[in-house]
C-alpha cells in the first residue's frame, strides 16, 4: 500500500454543516465567516490535533456524500471513479498535474480500499469508518 504524510489544514465548513459540526468544534460559531468565490458562507473549522509528521499507509480513500436523511454506508467504488472524484477537488499550479505526480496518485488509489460514504449524520458516519476501516 501507498504512504502519505498528511498536512495540516483547516477545512472550509459550508454553513449548512455548522450545526452538524457544532459537538465535535464548539468554537466553530465564534470563527469569523468567510464568502468562497463561489459566493458560499464557510468557516475554517482548526483541527485540536496534528497530524504525524512520518508517512501513515494509506488504506483507504472515501468519497464524502451527505444527504438531508441518508442512512450511514460505505458504498465500494471502483479506484478509476475515486481518482476522478479526488482530480476534482483537487488544486495544483497551472492546473496541472504532472507525470510522475499522477503515477504516484494513482499507485495510491491503486493499492487503498476506494468507498463512497453516504451519511446524514455525523456521529453515524464516524461510527461507521471506525468499525469498517481497520
Amino acid at each position: 500500500r501507498g504512504h502519505g504524510i498528511g498536512l495540516p489544514f483547516a477545512p472550509a465548513v459550508k454553513a449548512g454543516a455548522w450545526p452538524l459540526l457544532a459537538e465535535r468544534y464548539p468554537d466553530l460559531d465564534a470563527v469569523p465567516v468567510c464568502r468562497r468565490p463561489d459566493r458560499r458562507r464557510v468557516r475554517f473549522a482548526v483541527p485540536s490535533e496534528v497530524v504525524p509528521s512520518s508517512p501513515i499507509p494509506i488504506g483507504y480513500a472515501i468519497q464524502l456524500r451527505r444527504g438531508r436523511d441518508a442512512k450511514a454506508c460505505l458504498e465500494p467504488i471502483d479506484p478509476a471513479s475515486a481518482l476522478r472524484v479526488l482530480l476534482n477537488g483537487a488544486f495544483a499550479p497551472g492546473r496541472e498535474l504532472s507525470g510522475s505526480a499522477f503515477d504516484t496518485l494513482t499507485e495510491v488509489i491503486g493499492s487503498a480500499g476506494t468507498y463512497c460514504l453516504n451519511y446524514s449524520k455525523l456521529d453515524d458516519a464516524v461510527e461507521l469508518i471506525t468499525k469498517a476501516c481497520r
